[in-house]
């Protein structure tokens, strides 16, 4: 009885899973997140009823504490978020992505062929957008696809190029329908124009490369190049943004006339600098969770230990456009380390996935494709970029705890 439960549970979990992937192709509508909103649930009846195999990761308990963490900084700063709708669309969406992140290892799921359902998904994620990605490119030259943003749209693409160009990596598959299909991804990344996006899988696709033919090396030279590069942006843009304060993204919109070149200069001279201006303020905790947009910044001169007092509490979008400024702004240093760790080991779950090279491949290249996007955007924790990818990771989770059983 118990085990028939079990399997019952299990396979009605998959089912949701399946549902809520195909919905990650759009960020209208909210059913990609029910994964991530049933994951606690899934994980307690997951224990109640297979608890002889229950067991405790290293994700789970860096994760855990990152986010136990994120959850008592929001306390501390504005307990009131918690119950206000627009702090999850916004400023605490993250609080969605990563529960189902640190939930993976410990959830039931079977589901009946992970790799043909897979196929399918990818499949409808590239014909359901053409026709949009049509209109939209004939009528503006640009194309946000289901999405709010372009960004939001090209980080979701990086999944789809990543999993076309490992697909054909296998000489069996390069048939004219997988190259056409990694054609298409690539023209929906272009029509994006979502340089990140693109940035991000190239050099995803590169890491991979580099760390199959033992060249990781590299791999860390990549990383601590991108961070001396943008120290010395920021050596140079850090001091005209303490000189303009709150004028600083109007100064930087005047540089340049283009809209994507005008969003360079508001990154560079205003959104890594407000990011770091809040770490240097409060650096072993941060400003607190949310507070980086949160209009004026007043912050003491010489404190250590010091939340943002502006009194302001605004839910929008205006983050530091970089993860790891914004996480060392909001919660220092003490909330990146957590962070890294859990990222971490989210990326030996990963690597450690008993599943077919083509799709550990298509994980593993989104995996530093977010990493790498990061560095120009508020990537890894939103939604539009990580709900397939996370959904994804967990049905193939269950795919192999299925295949042991078997």
């Amino acid at each position: 009885m118990k085990q028939n439960y079990t399997l019952n549970l299990s396979a009605w979990i998959g089912v949701v899973f399946l549902f809520s992937l195909y919905f990650t192709n759009t960020n209208y509508v909210p059913f990609s997140a029910l994964p991530f909103a049933m994951a606690p649930l899934m994980v307690v009846l997951a224990f109640g009823v297979t608890s002889s195999n229950f067991s405790i990761e290293k994700l789970q308990l860096w994760g855990g504490a990152y986010y136990l963490y994120s959850v008592i900084g929001t306390i501390v700063y504005d307990y009131k978020s918690l119950f206000d709708y627009d702090f999850y669309r916004y400023d605490g969406n993250f609080l969605i992505s990563f529960l189902l992140l640190i939930c993976i290892p410990s959830l039931a799921i079977r589901i009946n062929d992970f790799e043909a359902s897979y196929g399918k998904f990818i499949k409808f994620s590239l014909l359901i957008a053409l026709p949009k990605v049509g209109y939209d490119f004939l009528r503006d030259g640009v194309s946000t696809g289901y999405f709010v943003a372009t960004n939001a749209f090209g980080g979701f693409v990086m999944l789809l190029v990543a999993q076309c160009y490992s697909t054909l990596l296998e000489k069996s598959q390069r048939n004219l329908l997988n190259w056409g299909s990694l054609l298409l991804a690539l023209i929906y990344l272009a029509a994006s124009t979502s340089r990140g996006s693109i940035l991000g899988v190239v050099l995803g696709i590169i890491t991979l490369k580099l760390i199959e033919s033992g060249r990781s090396r590299l791999v860390a030279l990549t990383l601590v190049a991108i961070l001396i590069a943008q120290a010395v942006i920021l050596f140079y843009t850090y001091p005209v943004y303490l000189d303009y304060g709150d004028l600083a993204i109007e100064y930087a919109a005047s540089l340049s006339d283009g809209t994507k070149e005008s969003n360079v200069m508001i990154r560079t001279y205003e959104n890594w600098p407000r990011g770091l201006f809040a770490f240097l303020h409060s650096p072993i905790f941060g400003i607190g969770v949310g507070a980086l947009n949160d209009f004026p910044l007043v912050l003491k001169e010489d404190s250590l230990l010091q939340l943002n007092a502006g009194g302001n509490i605004i839910y929008d979008s205006s983050h530091a456009h970089h993860t790891y400024l914004h996480i060392l702004g909001e919660q220092g240093i003490v909330g990146l380390f957590l962070f890294l760790m859990m990222w971490v080991h989210f990326y030996r779950f990963i690597k450690e996935l008993e599943i077919s090279d083509p799709i550990k491949r298509t994980l593993l290249i989104t995996f530093w494709a977010l990493t790498f996007a990061s560095f120009t955007e508020h990537r890894i924790p939103s939604p539009s970029n990580c709900f397939a990818f996370f959904t994804l990771v967990a049905l193939a989770h269950g795919a192999r705890s299925k295949a042991r059983e078997s």
